[in-house]
């Protein structure tokens, strides 16, 4: 007769299929609930935005775009949310700041070494989806963005994960953005298994019996703590 253990035990690849699948169904709440995504199919990218800076929205608000194609691009033929834009050309692999108040920017951020330009738009508070559009090569890219942090921007991480979310550092405007490695580090840690110590004494025959009773007593106990009533599955 096979041990009740053992018809327990043949339970648990089943057990772990169930925990699995309740781990990738937890892992995509939580991208969906905290973290937003950008559409970056477009020669010019939203990379970064400022919807509530610390102080006056009004002047302190900003996004940063980025030229991610090889070849030059002239901001006029852009439409930032329908407005039209400065008639400046942007570099491959060039930061450019869009600012409501450029002189508040710069005052504000007296390293910035990226060119600053002004443009009519509005970041609400609450979150929105803030479109850069081209009509002549049908080109957009769109970066959604929730509530608001004062003093925090919202940025497209680096890389292929297309995942937009608060700077942890505050913002890095008019740098590289931080690594989509950021969002898929993950934050816990194991524990350590606790150490086996190795016997040295041998043990007589009698000792042998008392042992081996004892370790398969063990080993059922462990397996009944290990899949409590699985056999109800």
């Amino acid at each position: 007769m096979q041990p009740n253990y053992l018809k327990k035990a043949k339970y648990l690849p089943k057990l772990i299929l169930i925990l699995i699948l309740i781990f990738l169904l937890i892992n995509s709440l939580v991208m969906t609930t905290f973290n937003v995504t950008a559409q970056e199919n477009s020669s010019l990218v939203i990379t970064e935005l400022m919807p509530n800076p610390s102080g006056a929205d009004d002047t302190g608000e900003w996004l940063e775009i980025y030229n991610a194609s090889s070849t030059n691009q002239n901001l006029n033929a852009w439409r930032l949310e329908g407005s039209t834009l400065e008639d400046i050309t942007i570099l491959p692999q060039e930061h450019l700041i869009i600012a409501r108040s450029p002189v508040t920017l710069q005052n504000s951020y007296t390293d910035l070494t990226a060119r600053i330009v002004p443009g009519s738009f509005v970041l609400l508070n609450s979150g929105d989806t803030i479109e850069l559009t081209n009509s002549a090569t049908n080109e957009k890219s769109v970066f959604v963005y929730t509530q608001a942090e004062e003093g925090k921007s919202f940025e497209l991480l680096k890389g292929d994960c297309q995942v937009v979310q608060k700077n942890i550092l505050g913002n890095s405007i008019g740098k590289d953005n931080n690594s989509c490695a950021i969002f898929l580090t993950p934050t816990a840690t194991l524990s350590p298994v606790p150490s086996i110590q190795k016997i040295t004494a041998t043990p007589s025959p009698t000792e042998n019996k008392v042992i081996n009773s004892q370790s398969t007593k063990n080993i059922r106990e462990q397996i009944k703590l290990a899949v409590p009533r699985i056999y109800r599955l």
